[in-house]
């Protein structure tokens, strides 16, 4: 079994019938067994955050077309029992789900969201503006037409498509921010699953 982590991707069968996980091989698998209820995370030692996410990921993926209607239900299907499911790790924050190689389901990390400091974030959105304005009049800046010739999937960079070099963010906030707390979160999730739930149950 490979290491979970940023750019991995990991592919398991899964049996529409039985409802389990196996590997393509049949070996045996620390993460299946996972998936499968056989080994709690206060045993596993080998698996980490990004393993509980590819988990609950896949799990949701699966819970979601099996309950869609037949047309889009990529389980319904008489010929077969086995489909691969596939788990993609982008970063710290985003997960890739596919089944049978088909891209399925994007999922964002809603805890990397707090550990986005809000303070920080204020001010960096202040001086963005600030500086986006500076120098224009109150009158101008009423009848400017909103969002004319704009790119504005990021609220912190809201520039003409001509100066857009910066890389874009998902999250609308500074990439330097975004990325401050992706580097936090990341080291958490690189944790042994038998370690974080040791320092869950100290804090309580």
């Amino acid at each position: 079994m490979s290491i979970s982590g940023i750019g991995s991707r990991n592919t398991y069968i899964y049996n529409s019938q039985t409802k389990r996980l196996s590997t393509k091989d049949g070996s045996k698998d620390a993460f299946v067994d996972y998936f499968n209820g056989e080994l709690s995370e206060e045993e596993c030692d080998f698996l980490n955050g990004f393993d509980a996410r590819s988990k609950y990921g896949i799990k949701g993926m699966i819970e979601t077309y099996s309950s869609s209607d037949e047309a889009q239900n990529p389980f319904n299907n008489p010929e077969k029992t086995e489909f691969e499911v596939s788990a993609e790790v982008f970063d710290a924050a985003e997960t890739h789900f596919f089944i049978d190689g088909e891209h399925m389901v994007t999922e964002y990390d809603a805890y990397f969201f707090t550990l986005i400091n809000q303070d920080e974030l204020s001010k960096a959105l202040a001086e963005k503006l600030l500086g986006k304005y500076k120098g224009t009049s109150v009158q101008e800046m009423s009848d400017r037409e909103p969002g004319a010739n704009e790119v504005t999937d990021a609220a912190q960079n809201t520039v003409t498509p001509e100066k857009n070099e910066e890389k874009r963010c998902r999250f609308g906030i500074p990439l330097w921010l975004e990325n401050k707390a992706l580097r936090q979160y990341e080291e958490w999730l690189y944790k042994p699953l038998s370690e974080t739930k040791s320092e869950e149950a100290k804090k309580k």
